[in-house]
């Protein structure tokens, strides 16, 4: 009996050495790996499988720290870029507006034709810092959404109508296409009508030639549709066009913030509207299905 019972207590004895060495092993590697001394995962052989299945689960989130330590750093570098952007719009404004300062004191003869420019600059400046503005508040995991029902066709003739004046400066002609009946929805207005100011301020602002803008109603709520003619864009820059602060080289001469479109993607977010972009035959399109 008694020497069945040594026998016993050695093999636990052993197998409990050898799962301490394992979970050592484990601890080793995960030192290394923290110190940067190793770059490959932990291995996972092992002869018991508890031990297996940890260093399995050790891996896996490894690798999800590693994918939010890179998603985080593209971020930092987006934001360090967003805010370089943004400071260069902001300070052209201002570098103008200081050179016509100077202008009217050596050529006061040029006064009228000279505050007509700087009061262009200083709405161009108010216009990039409200954008900022609502963008900030679209961005805002707390901002109250009141639904309600109303008429989105009544919406968009509303908005057209508010911006008319900026068409007709801009040589502009909307082709416009919208049902004959009321087009209800029930969703915040203000969103709506923020969405619909932005599409058409961004359509108004890079179109290279003509703006389509259609409503069109469907058997489950409706689809609007605001197009314009662009310059060839490659796919890549069809999937940054909703990004914070994001605009196109040919878009800075313009002013803007590239703001715009980053707002409408928040706010349709927030309402659980589907919005979509691409390209057809030198148009740009969005799609925003309510």
């Amino acid at each position: 009996m008694v020497p069945l019972l040594s026998i016993l207590l050695v093999s636990v004895a052993l197998v409990f050495l050898a799962y301490w060495r394992e979970i050592h092993r484990i601890i080793r590697q995960l030192h290394s790996f923290n110190q940067g001394e190793i770059h490959t995962k932990l291995s996972n052989q092992s002869i018991f499988c508890s031990t297996e299945k940890l260093a399995g689960e050790i891996n896996r989130t490894l690798t999800i720290n590693e994918t939010l330590q890179e998603t985080a750093a593209k971020q930092e570098r987006h934001l360090r870029k967003s805010i370089g952007d943004l400071s260069h719009d902001l300070r052209t404004p201002l570098t103008v507006l200081q050179g016509y300062e100077e202008l009217l004191e050596s050529q006061p003869e040029h006064q009228q034709e000279y505050l007509l420019a700087m009061r262009q600059k200083c709405t161009q400046l108010t216009e990039i810092i409200d954008t900022f503005a609502q963008w900030y508040q679209a961005e805002d995991p707390d901002l109250p959404l009141h639904k309600d029902v109303f008429d989105l066709a009544e919406l968009l003739i509303h908005c057209l109508v508010e911006q008319a004046h900026l068409f007709q400066q801009a040589g502009l002609e909307p082709e416009i296409k919208l049902p004959e009946e009321p087009v209800y929805c029930c969703s915040d207005r203000g969103a709506c009508q923020r969405i619909l100011e932005n599409l058409l301020t961004n359509a108004r602002k890079h179109t290279t030639g003509r703006i389509y803008v259609e409503l069109q109603l469907q058997k489950k709520g409706a689809d609007l549709v605001v197009a314009n003619e662009v310059d060839e864009m490659a796919p890549e820059e069809i999937s940054v066009l909703f990004q914070r602060f994001y605009q196109r080289d040919s878009a800075r001469t313009k002013g803007g913030s590239g703001l715009g479109l980053s707002i409408v993607k928040a706010l349709a977010d927030k309402l659980e509207i589907k919005i979509s972009a691409g390209t057809e035959k030198g148009w740009l399109w969005m799609r925003i299905r309510f």
